[in-house]
């Protein structure tokens, strides 16, 4: 005997939303509870002559991930749940009350899941983010080369975890050596110009833990200019461009200080219109 108040059509294109309690997004949530209206018209039928009566899903995410459940019928409470595998599939997600989850079932019968996040305010969604988890959730997607979401604020985030694709691009088609004159634009909470440096050495910043990552990898010496408190500092490529002299200008020599020497001259090329020359 199957539980059928409604006609299940498998080839019926059907979809509903379910707003989230504090219980169902809780971290150790028990459960999904669903009414029995869009259980009987989005979910395979239950054979009610098992006790209890149950079936496992298969529901395929928006980036292609499956995600398995246990569906269930529970008689003394008449109604239906999704039980193992949801509590997975929240914190994966960090759910929150309030937030929606939308089921689609297509016409070939494959489950859809679907997330619609509630409006929160920014304080309270500062202070639910876990930088932690966000990056067990990062490393694990670049794992399995599958998509992940960043939650970017630009007045608190550093802005050196934020880049643009094609800086990063092009940093890592250029050859860096010991001896290149650089610069470095500087962030909006830094003073405002350009800082102008020499590439001293190239070594892995932490080569027992990240070796041959580019994080910080090379060590620039900046020229002294008023109120620079860090003349050495390890940075990305992705931070750096080369200094490239426009055509028609002249080569200015090293400062002594960072060659280390009063007599003796090495000729770079400087952009001179960002050195403030006209």
């Amino acid at each position: 005997m199957v539980e059928d108040n409604h006609p299940f059509d498998d080839s019926e294109v059907y979809s509903f939303k379910k707003i989230l309690t504090s219980n169902e997004a809780s971290t150790h949530a028990t459960g999904l509870y669903i009414p029995k209206e869009h259980a009987d018209r989005c979910f395979p039928p239950l054979d009610m002559t098992v006790q209890p009566p149950m079936q496992d899903l298969v529901v395929k995410d928006l980036h292609g991930i499956e995600w398995n459940f246990r569906h269930i019928y529970c008689d003394h409470q008449k109604a239906h749940v999704l039980t193992c595998g949801w509590s997975t599939f929240v914190n994966s997600k960090k759910l929150v009350s309030g937030d929606s989850c939308i089921f689609v079932r297509g016409e070939n019968g494959e489950i859809g899941i679907g997330i619609h996040r509630a409006t929160r305010q920014y304080s309270e969604m500062w202070k639910t983010s876990s930088p932690l988890g966000a990056m067990y959730v990062a490393s694990h997607a670049v794992s399995a080369r599958t998509m992940f979401h960043v939650q970017y604020y630009p007045w608190i985030t550093p802005f050196e975890f934020m880049i643009p694709l094609k800086t990063y691009v092009d940093s890592i088609e250029r050859d860096y050596f010991i001896g290149m004159r650089v610069h470095k634009l500087l962030s909006a909470v830094e003073q405002s110009g350009r800082r102008y440096g020499t590439i001293v050495g190239n070594e892995d910043i932490d080569p027992i833990r990240w070796p041959g990552s580019e994080w910080r990898c090379i060590k620039v010496k900046w020229d002294s200019t008023p109120n620079t408190f860090t003349q050495h500092e390890s940075v990305c490529p992705w931070w750096i461009e080369p200094l490239e002299s426009p055509k028609g200008f002249p080569i200015l020599p090293l400062p002594n200080e960072v060659i280390g020497s009063s007599s003796t001259y090495h000729t770079v090329d400087v952009d001179m219109d960002m050195q403030g020359i006209e």
